[in-house]
């Protein structure tokens, strides 16, 4: 991932690429539109949930680590989670999928 590829651009062609793979995908909330911080909640099938965080690593490289979730948080503590973590950083952006084996497809991005 390049990190001139802006947070917009990015979540952008998530959502493009979830729809062409008919993920359901929904933007929660909007962040800073150049640097925001995305947040992601994978909605497991059990109605539990997992978050993870795109975090730059010591080479300068975005990589997905689990934020919250190991074990599965309720959907309910996952949204707890996620308000402290936009009182913490109100420029971060969420994204929740529909994951029905916990697979961030940002991953590929």
């Amino acid at each position: 991932m390049s990190s001139s590829l802006t947070t917009t651009m990015l979540v952008q062609s998530a959502l493009a690429m979830a729809n062409r793979n008919m993920v359901a995908m929904v933007l929660v909330r909007r962040g800073d539109a150049d640097n925001g911080a995305v947040l992601v909640r994978l909605d497991l099938p059990d109605g539990t949930a997992i978050i993870e965080s795109r975090t730059l690593d010591i080479d300068g490289r975005y990589r997905w680590t689990v934020l919250a979730g190991d074990p599965p948080l309720s959907i309910e503590e996952a949204d707890a989670r996620l308000a402290r973590e936009i009182s913490f950083d109100p420029d971060c952006w969420i994204v929740a999928i529909d994951s029905a084996i916990g697979d961030n497809p940002l991953r590929d991005l």
